[in-house]
C-alpha cells in the first residue's frame, strides 16, 4: 500500500497577491491618487521656477540683479550701525533704567509672593488665606495703568497730608538711584507677577501637601514644620521657576504706560515717546524704535534662559529630561 504524497514545505515568506489587488479587487483611490498629486506638484514647482527666470531675465541680466540686491544689504547694515552710533547710547542708558525697574519688581515679588503663597497653601481653610487669595486675583484683574494712578493718588493725597513725608517723586530733576522716584514704578509692575506667584506656589503647595510622600512622612511621625520645609518646600521651588518668564511678559507689557506714568527714563517711555510723539519721518528715530524693541525682546530672551539654568540645578526631572 502506498503513501500519500508528503505536503509541501511552508513557505517562510506569504504568497504574492495577484495584480489588481488584495484578491483580484482594484487599487484604493488613496494608492493612485498621491502619486498623481506628487507629479502634478512637480510640474507646477518646474513651471513656476521657469517663469520666475524668464521675468528676471527678460531685458534684466540676473547677475545684475544679485549685485544690487547684495549691495542694498550691505548698505542697509551699514546705515543701521550708523544709527545705532547716534542713538545707542540711549538706548542703553534707557535698557539699564528699565532693567533696574524690573529686575525690582520681580525681586520683591518673589520674595512675597512665594512666602504668601507658601502660607496659603499649607492652610488652606484659614482665613489668611481666603485674604491672600483675594489680593491674589485682584492683583491679576486690575490694570496696570489704574494701579498706577492710585498708588499716586493713595501717597499724594492720603500718605502725604498725614504724615508730611514724600515717600514718591516723579520730578525729573531727582536721581534716578533715589529710592523714592523708584517705588512707586516697582510697586506697581509687583503688582501682577505678585499675584502669579502667589497663586502658583499656593497650587504646588497643596498638590504637595496631598501626596504620596507627604503622608508618609507624617505617618513617621514627623512635626508639620518638619515635612513642609523638608519635603514640601524642595517640590515647590520647582514649579516656580516655569511662572518667571510669564510674570516678565506681564510687566513688559505695562512698562511703557507705567515709566510715562512715574515719568521714569526707561526703555518703554522712550519707545512710547519715539512712537506717539515722532510726527516727521525720521530714519534715527525709527532706527531707536527697533533697538529698544530688540533690546527688550533681548531681555526676555536672556532672563529665560537664566530660568532654565536654574530650573535644570533645583529640579532633578529636568536634569534627567536634559540628559
Amino acid at each position: 500500500m502506498t503513501r500519500p504524497p508528503a505536503p509541501p514545505p511552508l513557505s517562510p515568506h506569504p504568497p504574492a497577491e495577484p495584480e489588481g489587488g488584495h484578491h483580484g479587487k482594484p487599487l484604493p483611490v488613496r494608492a493612485w491618487l498621491r502619486p498623481l498629486l506628487d507629479i502634478v506638484l512637480r510640474l507646477l514647482a518646474v513651471f513656476f521656477a521657469a517663469s520666475l527666470c524668464s521675468a528676471l531675465t527678460v531685458n534684466q541680466p540676473v547677475l545684475r540683479l544679485l549685485y544690487d540686491a547684495a549691495v542694498g544689504y550691505v548698505a542697509f547694515w551699514g546705515s543701521l550701525a550708523g544709527a545705532w552710533w547716534v542713538v545707542g547710547g540711549r538706548v542703553l542708558l534707557a535698557l539699564g533704567y528699565s532693567v533696574l525697574a524690573l529686575t525690582t519688581a520681580l525681586v520683591v515679588a518673589l520674595a512675597l509672593g512665594t512666602l504668601a503663597g507658601f502660607v496659603a497653601g499649607a492652610r488652606p481653610a484659614s482665613p489668611l488665606s481666603g485674604v491672600v487669595r483675594a489680593l491674589s486675583y485682584l492683583g491679576t484683574m486690575t490694570p496696570s495703568f489704574l494701579l498706577a494712578l492710585f498708588i499716586m493718588v493713595f501717597f499724594v493725597l492720603w500718605v502725604l497730608p498725614l504724615t508730611g513725608i514724600r515717600f514718591i517723586l516723579i520730578s525729573g530733576t531727582v536721581s534716578e538711584f533715589d529710592p523714592r522716584r523708584l517705588l512707586p514704578i516697582a510697586l506697581t509692575l509687583t503688582a501682577r507677577p505678585l499675584a502669579l506667584f502667589t497663586s502658583v506656589v499656593a497650587a504646588a503647595t497643596q498638590d504637595a501637601l496631598g501626596s504620596d510622600f507627604a503622608r508618609t512622612a507624617y505617618s513617621k511621625g514627623l512635626t508639620g514644620r518638619q515635612v513642609l520645609f523638608r519635603h514640601i518646600w524642595p517640590n515647590v521651588l520647582p514649579a516656580l521657576m516655569p511662572s518667571v518668564p510669564i510674570a516678565l511678559l506681564f510687566s513688559l507689557s505695562s512698562l511703557p504706560i507705567v515709566e510715562f506714568v512715574f515719568n521714569w527714563p526707561g526703555a518703554g517711555r522712550e519707545l512710547l515717546f519715539q512712537v506717539v510723539t515722532s510726527v516727521r519721518s525720521n530714519p534715527y528715530n525709527a532706527a531707536q524704535v527697533a533697538f529698544l524693541l530688540t533690546s527688550l525682546g533681548l531681555t526676555y530672551v536672556l532672563l529665560l534662559m537664566v530660568t532654565e539654568a536654574l530650573r535644570r540645578r533645583v529640579d532633578p526631572l529636568a536634569r534627567e529630561d536634559g540628559g
